[in-house]
């Protein structure tokens, strides 16, 4: 991936990922808040230009099908940042 669009789109889908997976169960307020955004970009769908939907598209994601692996996710996968560098097959070593 050398597209400088698609390159920020994924970084864009990689933090919310981890927004969510890190702090969604976190005992801080603000954490659990960052969490609670993610998860909305990321779990309702959305026709917005900036919306996970579109973002996936221009990574070649499917956007459901990567919200289904996103569930599956757990805090040291997140943080293994090697598996986290290439949109394609990301998400399917699960």
């Amino acid at each position: 991936m050398e597209d400088p669009v698609q390159i920020l789109w994924f970084a864009v889908i990689r933090r919310a990922l981890f927004d969510w997976v890190m702090y969604k169960d976190c005992p801080r307020l603000f954490q659990r808040e960052v969490a609670r955004h993610a998860g909305e970009w990321i779990f309702v769908p959305s026709a917005s230009l900036n919306s996970f939907d579109n973002a996936c598209r221009v990574v070649g994601l499917d956007p459901d099908a990567t919200r289904a692996s996103i569930l599956y996710f757990k805090k040291e996968a997140v943080l293994d940042a090697e598996r986290l560098q290439l949109p394609y097959g990301a998400f399917e070593s699960l």
